[in-house]
Parts: C-alpha cells; sequence; structure tokens
C-alpha cells in the first residue's frame, strides 16, 4: 500500500513539474525562419528518394519545393534553422538513394546554393514541381525568390 501511495506520489509530482516546463519555455514560433536552396547532382530511385524527401520535411516541419528543370534539381526549404539543419544531416548520413549497382546510398553531392533569413513563408506545404527553363524565373519570382534565382540558380545554369 505505502509503494502504490509512493508511485501515485512521483506520478503526481512529473505530471506537474511537466506541466510547469511547459508553460515557462517559449514557444519555438519565434525562431528566425530560414530559407535553404539545395542541389542534387542527380536521382537514380527519384521516386523512393521524392518520397523519403516529402516524408523528412513533414516530420520536420519544413515546407518548400523540389524543383526538377531539365538536368537540375534544386530543393527549396523552409523553415526554422535547427529543422534545415537538421534535414541536411539526414540527407548526408542515411541511405536516400540507390548507387549503380542498385545498393542503397547516401547523398554524397548535395551542394548549398543559398542559405538566408526570411520574413515570412513563401510556400504553404511542399510539393514536386517539373519545370522547363523558361518556366522557373517565373515560378520562384511568384514566391518572391527572384534574387535567389537571379543570384545563385541563373549562374549555375547559365555556366552549363
Amino acid at each position: 500500500m505505502i509503494l502504490s501511495l509512493l508511485t501515485a506520489l512521483q506520478e503526481k509530482e512529473n505530471i506537474s513539474r511537466r506541466s510547469v516546463s511547459l508553460t515557462t519555455t517559449e514557444p519555438e514560433d519565434k525562431e528566425i525562419l530560414t530559407t535553404s536552396v539545395l542541389q542534387l547532382d542527380h536521382m537514380r530511385n527519384k521516386s523512393q528518394y521524392t518520397k523519403t524527401i516529402k516524408r523528412w520535411c513533414e516530420e520536420l516541419g519544413i515546407v518548400g519545393r523540389l524543383l526538377f528543370c531539365q538536368r537540375w534539381i534544386f530543393i527549396i526549404l523552409q523553415s526554422s534553422e535547427s529543422n534545415i539543419k537538421t534535414y541536411i544531416q539526414r540527407n548526408k548520413h542515411q541511405c536516400v538513394d540507390v548507387d549503380s549497382s542498385g545498393h542503397p546510398c547516401k547523398e554524397r553531392l548535395l551542394s548549398t546554393l543559398y542559405h538566408g533569413c526570411q520574413e515570412k513563408l513563401a510556400f504553404s506545404s511542399f510539393e514536386v514541381v517539373s519545370l522547363d527553363l523558361q518556366d522557373l524565373k517565373n515560378y520562384l519570382t511568384q514566391y518572391n525568390l527572384s534574387r535567389v534565382y537571379l543570384n545563385y540558380i541563373f549562374p549555375l545554369i547559365n555556366k552549363k
């Protein structure tokens, strides 16, 4: 009987501690919104890779776009800096694609083209979009990302 009383008392203490800590912590909404533009070199297993990217973005609360533009693959992510950092770590340290032999492999050729602060989110969800070169600029301008296009994406696609 004493054991059950002690157990009940400990549970009550844990619950009250949790409620106090929840009310004293600052909301995570105050984190700075960040936009990152990443470039992938290739995707061998496009459907599985795309599902993985979507799942991770959903788990981490990231919005943005996976853009296929001819032979270029861009990922635009918008969320808190910590969520984007976690996404990039997952992408580099977990198997996301397959190699030429069909074996699972990690993404080694992910490069960050742009990483900066954003006042508000341009996107409301994460979507996959295929565009041609002429539509890419207009598409990004529509979401107030024309500066990112002109300074980071255009020089890359214009070079090759």
